[in-house]
C-alpha cells in the first residue's frame, strides 16, 4: 500500500488533459475533490487509475491559487453532516478536472 507521503499522483488522463489544454492555451479547470474508502490492489500504478474505488464524500473547491514551480494550492470545504457513524477509513483522495463537458480523475492519492 502507498503512503500519503507520496502525495498526489497526476493520472495519465490528467497529464493528457494538462498537455492538451497547455497546447490550446486553455486553463485547467478543477471541478471538485473527493474522499474515499476503497482499496487498490497491491502493485497498482496510481497513474492508471481513472476512478475512485469507493467514493464516500464529495468536497467543494472554495479556492485555488498558483504557488509556483508547477504547484497549485487548493482549499476544499469538507461537510460530513451526511456521513453515517462510525464514519469510514480514509484511504483515497481524488482531484477532478473538466475535459470539455466530461469530468476526469486528474490526480489521486492512496494510503
Amino acid at each position: 500500500m502507498s503512503t500519503f507521503d507520496e502525495g498526489f499522483v497526476v493520472t495519465d488522463v490528467g497529464l493528457a488533459l494538462q498537455s492538451k489544454q497547455l497546447a490550446n492555451g486553455e486553463a485547467l479547470k478543477f471541478s471538485r475533490a473527493a474522499y474515499g474508502a476503497g482499496m487498490q490492489p497491491d502493485g497498482t500504478d496510481l497513474r492508471t487509475v481513472t476512478a475512485m474505488v469507493d467514493e464516500k464524500l464529495e468536497l467543494e473547491i472554495v479556492k485555488s491559487s498558483v504557488v509556483g514551480n508547477g504547484t497549485v494550492d487548493i482549499t476544499v470545504m469538507v461537510d460530513n453532516t451526511n456521513v453515517e457513524a462510525p464514519g469510514f477509513p480514509l484511504t483515497e483522495v481524488a482531484m477532478y478536472a473538466m475535459d470539455g463537458d466530461t469530468e476526469i480523475l486528474y490526480a489521486y492519492a492512496y494510503f
